[in-house]
């Protein structure tokens, strides 16, 4: 008699991101411009680009979108880097 055996892997992965709405500018300082910058949440990144909010994502982690990470968790993209890579891109 044969037995026949089965393993099951199972992984699994959490990911959490803070969305923030602001009304106003916001300022910080972008290291790869070496200067302080209009910082600009992912969701109004979306916005002035009609980008999808991946290929945004996509873009700060492949370092080609200046961005800042607050201690609150919130992500924001240099509004100068944001025009640079997409104008390029049309």
């Amino acid at each position: 008699m044969k037995i026949e055996r089965r393993i099951k892997f199972i992984r699994e992965t959490e990911r959490k991101i803070t969305f923030s709405v602001n009304r106003e500018p916001l300022r910080f300082f972008c290291g790869a411009c070496d200067a302080s910058a209009e910082m600009l949440s992912i969701n109004e990144a979306v916005k002035r680009t009609a980008k999808i909010w991946r290929e945004i994502v996509d873009s700060i982690e492949n370092g080609d979108l200046h961005s800042t990470e607050t201690e609150a968790g919130e992500i924001y993209v240099c509004a100068a880097s944001l025009s640079a890579i997409f104008e390029r891109k049309k």
